[in-house]
């Protein structure tokens, strides 16, 4: 007996969480067709290695990065404005500049932003000055993390924003506060954008245990294996995320 081909289950239901569905290649996330990923060395494709004095030596090698293996299984054309050890303030201060990233080449249908972990565990930026009307905005990673937005915003007006939340794993206690902070951040900021969503690894990605970071692990950062899973979890969050927003994505075929 044949199957009937149901369209709604192609879409799925209120009941559906994110990554229930694992798809390989990207699913629907291929209507995107071109991604910018703004991010730090888990976007960069980091590799962590030890050199003969045991001391650690890291190198972005981006075609091993999780956007490259996305887009080699999806076909979706990645553009990579990442770079480890990445902060907004550095973003915004140089690194874009530098790089030509904010030109009109580096227009895209979406953007995917994973930047917080430099900030927030190691510079000590305040996550936030909203309540304090003396503050200097400007050191605010909130400030500086809006002000990528509205930049690449600016290039390409009618893309789609993918915001990135950490996953969780064995951090210390100052940091996994710092982590949950930053989550809600983001969808503070997702709330107030438009065409704005989460990617929320903290809330729905597997925990990185001992066990996982053994396995997905190559010192303190993704081995390439780690970074082939960390692709599947993004293509299929993408996936997810326009199966139940799909009125927003109904007209992405049309040019910037």
């Amino acid at each position: 007996m044949s199957h009937a081909f149901h369209v709604d289950h192609l879409f799925g239901d209120a009941s559906e969480k994110p990554l229930d569905r694992v798809v390989p290649n990207g699913g629907y996330a291929r209507i995107l067709r071109t991604i910018g990923i703004v991010g730090d060395s888990l976007s960069a494709g980091e590799y962590e290695t030890k050199n003969a004095q045991g001391e650690s030596e890291y190198t972005d090698i981006y075609e091993n990065s999780w956007a490259s293996y996305l887009a080699n299984v999806s076909g979706i054309k990645i553009k990579n404005f990442s770079r480890g050890g990445m902060t907004a303030r550095e973003y915004l201060d140089s690194w874009a500049e530098k790089n030509n990233f904010w030109q009109a080449g580096s227009d895209c249908l979406a953007f995917i932003v994973a930047l917080g972990v430099n900030d927030l565990f190691f510079r000590g930026v305040p996550i936030d000055h909203a309540d304090d009307s003396q503050a200097d905005y400007s050191s605010s990673f909130k400030e500086q993390f809006c002000e990528i937005l509205q930049r690449y915003r600016a290039i390409s007006p009618k893309a789609k924003f993918f915001l990135m939340t950490m996953p969780k794993g064995q951090l210390l206690s100052e940091w996994n506060l710092l982590a949950d902070q930053h989550r809600q951040l983001m969808y503070e900021i997702a709330a107030q954008t438009s065409d704005c969503y989460v990617i929320d690894l903290r809330a729905y990605a597997p925990e990185l245990t001992t066990d996982a970071r053994e396995k997905l692990y190559l010192n303190g950062h993704l081995s390439p294996i780690g970074y082939v899973w960390l692709s599947d979890m993004v293509g299929s969050y993408l996936d997810y995320l326009i199966r139940q927003h799909y009125a927003d994505f109904v007209q992405i075929g049309f040019p910037y």
